[in-house]
């Protein structure tokens, strides 16, 4: 089946939506000999539901998964079983609390007004090509540093310069992934050092909050969305619209940037249109699985142990 998927490579999307039509929502890939590239495919809500809920024990992400996002250790969408429903829980208190919220809102408007509003500013005036990627990259990178540890590195700035980081963070070849890890948690290690140096000469007891660096999800699913609404005028023009009508102004009748969620609640029209490119384009683009036993899905298809499954989430 190689052969052939090299063929429409330029069309994979396509390809895949047709043959899981054309196969009952599931088929079986088959990969060279010995090459460890044979997985099934589903897209069928039955088998989906079986696997990630009714006997979600027999189904892990395996070692290979591990060992590929191994840089990512034992974060959430990392992890299986009882270490996953601890990290969810983990996840869930910090995401609840009142002081997070705040922080992440503050954190996020200061990088608004201080990083990202001046950036297209300066490009828009000169008339430069922007790369959307990179600069939401920068953006969530700064956020997830300043939540964090505290401290913001300012690799969103007019300038766009490159730390070491983020050079090592760009890059995907497995020989170098080692040195990237070591450069990560020495960056992540320095901050945090500083942070705790500031809390104790405060005289705050406290111990700063260590975690991961945020995934690049967010900078995906916002760099489809606008290249969505560029395409699409009439609905930039109801978002602009929406936001005209929605949004508080100031006494001088200018809008206030403001980023409380009762008021962005309001915007129905941004959120669906937010979600629709989410369901076009998700930012994490498929879903991983490997049987612990072997078993028979919904679908009457047989997995044995330690067979790959992959679930699409593209349109």
């Amino acid at each position: 089946m190689l052969p052939g998927l090299l063929m429409v490579l330029h069309r994979i999307y396509d390809f895949t939506v047709e043959l899981l039509e054309n196969s009952n929502l599931t088929f079986q890939f088959k990969g060279p000999l010995l090459s460890g590239m044979d997985m099934l495919v589903t897209v069928d809500p039955a088998n989906i539901h079986y696997m990630l809920s009714s006997n979600f024990l027999n189904y892990n992400k395996g070692p290979e998964f591990k060992e590929i996002f191994d840089v990512f250790k034992d974060v959430i969408f990392n992890v299986d079983a009882e270490l996953w429903y601890n990290s969810r829980k983990a996840a869930e208190g910090i995401l609840r609390h009142q002081g997070f919220a705040r922080l992440s809102v503050s954190a996020t408007r200061s990088k608004l007004k201080n990083g990202l509003v001046p950036v297209f500013d300066h490009f828009a005036k000169e008339g430069m090509v922007l790369n959307f990627q990179d600069v939401f990259r920068r953006f969530t990178f700064d956020t997830s540093m300043v939540l964090i540890t505290g401290s913001d590195p300012t690799s969103l700035s007019i300038d766009m310069p490159e730390n070491e980081l983020q050079r090592w963070m760009g890059l995907g070849i497995e020989k170098k992934m080692l040195e990237a890890d070591d450069i990560f948690y020495c960056v992540c290690a320095k901050y945090i050092s500083a942070k705790r140096e500031e809390v104790r000469l405060q005289g705050i007891n406290h111990q700063s909050p260590s975690g991961e660096a945020g995934r690049d999800t967010i900078a995906s699913a916002l760099t489809w969305f606008f290249w969505i609404l560029s395409e699409n005028p009439n609905g930039t023009a109801k978002i602009r619209q929406e936001i005209n009508k929605n949004m508080p102004k100031s006494k001088t009748g200018q809008e206030k940037s403001s980023l409380d969620p009762n008021e962005l609640n309001k915007m129905v029209y941004l959120y669906g249109a937010l979600y629709e490119s989410m369901r076009l384009y998700p930012p994490a683009p498929f879903e991983h699985a490997c049987a612990v036993n072997k078993d028979v899905l919904p679908s009457r298809h047989k997995v044995d142990a330690n067979s790959k499954i992959i679930i699409p989430l593209t349109r």
